[in-house]
């Protein structure tokens, strides 16, 4: 699957959240037509955080979940129910079987769909295509890292910053977070090479980085914060003490050196996080 296509993924989800926020208030009016509601977005939700293979292959599994769902949605009770909410009414005539296929109709005939890969939670892999043994956490901007990454010597030139700056960027923007096949077979070793370590407890971590920001911004230094909030301590430890360094190119960052752990933390959290800036990657004219 292109990652273009995952921002489309998201609209959808967050379609779905909505749908079940208005199934959860119509209750009632629903009745036993709730149930059989709930399951079908259950299926879609599971099959957009778990599916692997290209955009086609992906696009006709959920079709298929997808047809379910259009009976739903043409119930007469649950067409009421949506008619109650007043920005819902069109959105709601756009749901049909051919929803997916749609909106991964740009992506299809793209030759250069990619095999992707979940890895844990929130977390998309695609192989490297110079090196069969590496893949890349799939970011916002995968398809311009991609294009940086194998004409790197060709059509882009890297200037070294005199004096490093430290940006506060969305996590997403980071590309080229490297995974071996190792880590990609059990993500679970992958996280647990820090001792009591799993995913959840990174993003435990990277969720509490807008507070800790926020304390920052309000004057209080990372030793005040860590001795005043003992809670916070590994957060400011981890992210703020001693930012990762990233390159920055034309809306994205690359990654340079090690903090994998905790830079997928704050991605599968879509948080935000502190970097360094020790390079500029610009495009040759």
């Amino acid at each position: 699957m292109a990652c273009s296509s995952l921002k489309a993924i998201d609209k959808i989800l967050e379609l779905v959240s909505e749908i079940k926020l208005i199934s959860d208030n119509y209750e009632e009016l629903l009745g036993p037509h709730k149930t059989s509601l709930n399951a079908e977005l259950f299926d879609i939700t599971h099959q957009l955080r778990h599916s692997t293979g290209t955009v086609s292959e992906m696009s006709k599994t959920l079709n298929e979940v997808a047809e379910g769902y259009e009976e739903i949605l043409e119930n007469d009770k649950i067409q009421k129910a949506f008619v109650c909410q007043p920005s819902f009414e069109e959105k709601t005539a756009s749901k049909s079987k051919g929803l997916f296929s749609k909106i991964f109709s740009n992506d299809t005939n793209n030759k250069d769909n990619e095999k992707t890969i979940s890895f844990g939670e929130g977390l998309i892999a695609v192989k490297d295509s110079l090196n069969t043994d590496r893949y890349f956490i799939c970011g916002n901007q995968h398809d311009k890292f991609k294009d940086y990454w194998e004409n790197m010597s060709e059509k882009y030139t890297e200037e070294y910053c005199e004096e490093p700056q430290t940006e506060f960027i969305c996590a997403k923007d980071i590309e080229g977070i490297p995974l071996g096949e190792g880590d990609i077979k059990n993500p679970e070793r992958f996280w647990g090479r820090w001792e009591g370590g799993t995913q959840k407890t990174f993003e435990k971590i990277a969720r509490q980085i807008p507070e800790v920001k926020m304390l920052l911004d309000a004057g209080k230094s990372c030793d005040e914060i860590a001795a005043d909030r003992p809670e916070l301590e590994n957060c400011v430890d981890i992210y703020f003490r001693n930012p990762r360094e990233v390159s920055k190119a034309d809306g994205f960052y690359v990654f340079k050196d090690n903090g994998r752990h905790r830079e997928l933390a704050a991605q599968a959290v879509n948080g935000m996080i502190p970097v360094k800036v020790t390079s500029v990657i610009k495009r040759k004219q």
